[in-house]
């Protein structure tokens, strides 16, 4: 297979993979939403810095990427936060 063809085909995949993860993206903000609703009408405060720390633990523990679960993973709550 020459270079380039291989290339098509793993940016195919890649397509695919992006596909696949903002799919889930949408959906673990959809979560996070209905979360944050509860929380504002029980007074809940929205920030949990216990449960965040928690979630990065987990999935670096999970990677090779642990720094860049960690951005992306502050990224997410930061933007969910604001909502």
């Amino acid at each position: 297979m020459s270079s380039q063809k291989e290339i098509i085909k793993l940016r195919k995949k890649l397509d695919l993979l992006d596909n696949k993860l903002s799919s889930i993206l949408t959906k673990r903000i959809g979560v996070a939403n209905k979360i944050a609703t509860i929380k504002k009408q029980n007074n809940i405060e929205k920030k949990d810095l216990g449960r965040e720390k928690e979630i990065i633990t987990r999935l670096q523990s999970k990677t090779e990427q642990s720094d860049l679960i960690k951005k992306i993973y502050k990224i997410i709550f930061n933007y969910t936060r604001g909502k």
